[in-house]
C-alpha cells in the first residue's frame, strides 16, 4: 500500500508547466478561488469540494472557454462540469480573462 501511495505522490508532484503562473494568469487564479468560495459558502460544503487549487491554476493557464476544454483540466470530470461548470467558464469567458492573458 505504501508503494502505491508513494507512486501516486510522485505523478502529483511532478511538476507541470502550468504550476508556475504569469501575473495575468495568477490574477486569474485569484478570481477563480473567489468564485470557487462563493460557490462552496452557498452550497455549504468546504471550497476543495468545488475544485482543488491545482484545478483552479490548470484552468488559470489554459483559460479554457468550452465545457470540452475544461473537462481536458484535470480535476474536472463530468459532474463536477454540470454541477459547476457555466459558472466558471463564464469567468473564464470574459474578455477581461483572454485581455489579461495576451
Amino acid at each position: 500500500a505504501a508503494r502505491g501511495r508513494r507512486s501516486r505522490g510522485a505523478a502529483r508532484d511532478g511538476g507541470s508547466p502550468e504550476e508556475t503562473l504569469d501575473d495575468a494568469a495568477d490574477e486569474l487564479f485569484r478570481r477563480l478561488r473567489a468564485l470557487r468560495k462563493e460557490i462552496a459558502d452557498a452550497s455549504g460544503v468546504p471550497a476543495y469540494v468545488v475544485f482543488t487549487d491545482a484545478c483552479l491554476r490548470a484552468m488559470a493557464a489554459r483559460r479554457p472557454t468550452s465545457e470540452q476544454a475544461l473537462l481536458a483540466v484535470p480535476g474536472v470530470g463530468p459532474t463536477k462540469l454540470a454541477r459547476y461548470g457555466a459558472a466558471f467558464l463564464d469567468l473564464l469567458r470574459r474578455p477581461d480573462a483572454a485581455a489579461a492573458h495576451a
